[in-house]
């Protein structure tokens, strides 16, 4: 695969609970304008393919993991369903 002449690796760097593995093409914008793509895995094992752009910004932490977990604590309340108090 070619890649950008500003092309910076980021093979083995971990961004949240992302370790990135290997690079993955690009991916052309409809402006024309090309986004590098990076394969990760994440702590629980799943792959995930997101832009340099996404990792770089802090914003591209998991696969979707974390964001699931943050909505469920957030939504939960004591804990304590079915229970006397």
């Amino acid at each position: 695969m070619s890649r950008p002449h500003n092309f910076k690796d980021l093979t083995g760097e971990r961004f949240g609970r992302l370790v990135v593995v290997e690079y993955a093409g690009f991916k052309t914008q409809p402006s024309g304008q090309r986004k590098t793509l990076w394969k990760g895995v994440c702590d629980w094992g799943n792959e995930h393919t997101v832009m340099a752009d996404t990792l770089n910004s802090g914003n591209g932490k998991s696969c979707g993991c974390l964001a699931k977990e943050l909505t469920s604590q957030r939504k939960k309340t004591h804990g304590m369903r079915d229970t006397p108090t």
